[in-house]
């Protein structure tokens, strides 16, 4: 039987952010995050899922 593992792992850094609204906040984090300005790495994980399941054959 063939099996496919998952691993998905989960990484959070909390950063400050001074907007008018919530909405702001998202739209200048994110313009961050695609430009490179937040970068995630092994110190800032937080949890890990595993799943596995049945390939048909």
């Amino acid at each position: 039987m063939k099996y496919i593992a998952s691993i998905i792992e989960m990484l959070q850094h909390d950063i400050p952010v001074e907007a008018d609204s919530e909405e702001e906040a998202l739209d200048i984090i994110e313009d961050g995050w695609y430009n490179g300005k937040y970068v995630l790495d092994s110190g800032d994980f937080v949890d890990v899922d595993m799943y596995i399941r049945k390939v048909e054959e």
